[in-house]
């Protein structure tokens, strides 16, 4: 079974089910997770640049820990995401190949 995973932000995914997705991998079911924005915002410390590659790092780190490598950062402003079915669908479409 192929599954995959839509995030707002790196760490959202493992935050929310990260029990689930645990439980994919170790069932043999193959993980994709794709990140809707780096999660460059949440910072003073850091530029916007740096935090988003310091999240993405982060990210492929942990699901590392599971051998999940299929990653994919859309890389969207974060915090002006905007919900559009048809653009919802077309990115699930070319994920899974329709």
């Amino acid at each position: 079974m192929n599954i995959l995973v839509f995030s707002p932000h790196p760490d959202d995914d493992l935050i929310g089910c990260g029990g689930s997705i645990a439980q994919h991998v170790k069932e043999g079911n193959k993980v994709s997770v794709v990140y809707m924005t780096s999660g460059e915002s949440g910072s003073l410390k850091y530029s916007k640049d740096a935090l988003a590659k310091i999240r993405e790092k982060e990210a492929r780190n942990a699901l590392g820990v599971f051998g999940i490598r299929d990653l994919a950062f859309l890389r969207n402003p974060d915090g002006y995401l905007e919900y559009k079915r048809e653009n919802l669908i077309k990115l699930i479409s070319s994920r899974v190949g329709f």
